[in-house]
């Protein structure tokens, strides 16, 4: 298989923000992005919820983001309280306990919780500057 990085960079927070197009279960893309980046990627409001539905509605995938159910919290312990799940979860079947953001048509940027032992792509996050040696610079397009 191909493992794709996509990285985007906001600029009002100094973070990165890259999705790995690789299957993973939850808690190894959790182990992934802790070894590699920060962690996985916490949702904190609406337009950080949409872009991401934004950005994996074009490859029609959905992807495992930070949230789990331990109480529903996030798993870099962000006192985010944002949430925006798709109507109906989530669900309370015993082990639909992660988060995946939905690929579903009119619904790319909601959630649903799932089985944590499913592989899905995931979304990690990092503080600048740690980019990947081989890897372009997001702002000036350069190795």
């Amino acid at each position: 298989y191909v493992c794709l990085h996509t990285w985007e960079y906001n600029m009002y927070t100094n973070l990165t923000y890259v999705l790995i197009q690789e299957d993973k279960t939850w808690i190894d893309a959790q182990s992934y992005c802790r070894q590699n980046h920060t962690d996985l990627v916490s949702v904190r409001n609406q337009t950080e919820s949409t872009e991401i539905g934004q950005k994996i509605s074009l490859r029609g995938l959905p992807v495992w983001i930070g949230l789990f159910q331990d109480s529903w919290i996030w798993s870099d312990q962000s006192d985010s309280s944002f949430r925006n799940w798709l109507p109906g979860y989530p669900v309370i079947y015993q082990g639909y306990t992660c988060t995946l953001v939905s690929s579903y048509p009119y619904y790319y940027s909601k959630w649903i919780s799932h089985p944590c032992d499913y592989s899905f792509p995931f979304i990690c996050y990092g503080k600048l500057p740690h980019y990947p040696p081989d890897l372009p610079d997001m702002i000036t397009g350069e190795l």
